[in-house]
């Protein structure tokens, strides 16, 4: 199983720069992960999110989970702001 064929993809179709300092996506189940300081996503870009290993760049950031964290059939992602709200 590649772990990097579990993902979540994170688009900005609004015109302003979208700031991720201290966000962090949890799964239902309680896994979570918290982007790096200096994130940012312009207006009509996209980043994603992979599960498994690999060497994050300004559009791929990776977990660097060893075993999967999402349900095949279906999942709910939450996404927590630096504020704590959702």
């Amino acid at each position: 199983m590649n772990l990097n064929d579990e993902f979540v993809t994170f688009g900005n179709t609004g015109d302003a720069r979208l700031d991720f300092p201290g966000w962090t996506v949890t799964d239902a189940g309680g896994t979570m992960y918290t982007f790096p300081s200096g994130v940012t996503l312009g207006p009509g870009t996209e980043l994603t999110l992979y599960t498994g290993r690999g060497t994050d760049t300004d559009a791929e950031f990776y977990w660097g989970r060893t075993n999967g964290v999402r349900e095949n059939s279906a999942d709910t992602v939450t996404v927590i702001l630096s504020d704590g709200n959702t």
